[in-house]
């Protein structure tokens, strides 16, 4: 008897055990978030930061030739395989806020180079640039292996929209053995998919792994510029228009999902509980406020019952003050008049939201759920029952239309139909 307790204690262990689903994640190696380093600490990490204004405190500034402005050099930072990097297979994460051309390089803001991985001898074995402005009408990016000998995706890989100051590119690269399942990039959450010739014509993407690229790579700089004409001295930042946020290395290719790139909508609520009347229902002309928190700079919408994409606006931050609430960053505020036709049982409001570049965040419902009537109750007088059925004889008829909360329905439309009865009797 003891053995077969045994075996039965431990089943439903074994049971869940065998049908637990399979789950792998690429493992995070290393992170900078780029806030607070001196100059002299970047070849460990770190960002050339001062409140208000990063990468330009006096103390983090070198003047360079050729230039009229002072800038700091690149972020470098050691690559150990099996330690914190992975050639075979990874993702590197950089999230970057473009904020526009400074003094004489406005002329040339078009272009800027925001890392490259060197291999022996200081050789450039992939670097990647930026276009955020150009001659184009959208942004590309671009990156070259081999020490400038080759592209990797194409030369020019459009992101889809022209990046303006302030806007944020979060760029995912990611690597792995399999070129067509591993080797992906990814702007904002969105896969880039499209890839451009030299003379802007779509080009085949090619199907060459580019781990093979990074077989033996030891440094990786952030910020960079390998030469530029003599301009910009080899190993010297031009990290002018471009502010880094963030730089994340995995170990395993990853998705946006993976990587928490995807928007999200914060909250979505509305009015509704105090515009129901006493039926607690929404009847025709009630109007409702609905309220979506998530991020700037995007496209917001909702639904309610049978109305879809109810477009809402986006409400400049402000802090609180006598009488006014305040309002986060990324709030969004739009408003729906109850129709005749409405009508919807049991509903609750579906916020929508998409980015600029038009990557979508899962759908949130509003906690408050309600329901819309908009049919009205009638009801009718006549003075008098019986009606002669001759061209003389008058009644008053007195029609009455309320809604479902009691009160009188302005401005719709109602038919009344008097029928005599089935056989004549002379009356109505």
């Amino acid at each position: 008897m003891k053995k077969i307790r045994f075996i039965m204690n431990f089943l439903p262990v074994l049971l869940f055990l065998g049908a637990a689903p399979e789950v792998c994640h690429g493992r995070l190696l290393w992170e900078d978030t780029l806030k607070g380093a001196s100059l002299g600490e970047v070849t460990g990490g770190g960002f050339l930061s001062t409140p208000g204004v990063q990468g330009w405190a006096p103390e983090n500034r070198k003047s360079h030739p050729g230039l009229s402005f002072p800038r700091p050099d690149a972020i470098s930072y050691p690559l150990a395989k099996g330690e914190n990097f992975n050639p075979d297979a990874g993702t590197l994460r950089l999230r970057m806020r473009y904020r526009g051309g400074l003094g004489d390089h406005q002329a040339r803001n078009w272009s800027s180079t925001l890392v490259d991985f060197i291999g022996p001898g200081d050789t450039t074995s992939v670097l990647v640039y930026a276009e955020w402005q150009g001659h184009e009408d959208v942004s590309h990016l671009n990156m070259v292996g081999f020490d400038y000998r080759e592209d990797v995706y194409g030369f020019f890989i459009p992101l889809g929209w022209k990046v303006k100051p302030g806007d944020v590119v979060d760029l995912a690269i990611s690597w792995g053995p399999d070129p067509v399942k591993d080797n992906r990039i990814y702007v904002n959450g969105r896969e880039i998919r499209a890839f451009l010739d030299g003379e802007k014509k779509t080009a085949k993407r090619r199907e060459s792994t580019f781990a093979r690229y990074l077989a033996k790579v030891g440094r990786m700089r952030l910020g960079i510029d390998s030469g530029d004409g003599g301009v910009y001295p080899a190993g010297r930042a031009p990290a002018v228009d471009t502010v880094f946020e963030l730089v994340q290395m995995y170990d395993q290719p990853m998705t946006p999902a993976d990587l928490g790139m995807l928007p999200t909508i914060g909250s979505v609520s509305d009015d509704t509980f105090q515009v129901a009347g006493f039926s607690g229902k929404l009847v025709a002309g009630d109007k409702v406020v609905v309220t979506m928190v998530t991020q700037p700079g995007g496209k917001a919408s909702f639904d309610m019952g049978s109305v879809k994409d109810i477009p809402m606006e986006e409400v400049p931050p402000r802090e609180a003050a006598p009488g006014s609430p305040a309002v986060a960053p990324g709030s969004y505020q739009g408003s729906h008049t109850i129709r005749p036709g409405d009508d919807f049982e049991n509903g609750q409001i579906v916020g929508r939201f998409a980015t600029a570049d038009n990557v979508a965040a899962e759908t949130v419902l509003s906690a408050s759920k309600w329901t819309i009537d908009t049919k009205p109750a009638v009801t009718f007088k006549i003075d008098r029952k019986d009606l002669p059925a001759d061209s003389s004889a008058k009644a008053r008829i007195k029609l009455t239309a309320k809604d479902a909360n009691g009160n009188p329905v302005k401005g719709r439309h109602l038919k009344l139909t008097l029928a005599t009865t089935d056989e004549y009797t002379g009356t109505v």
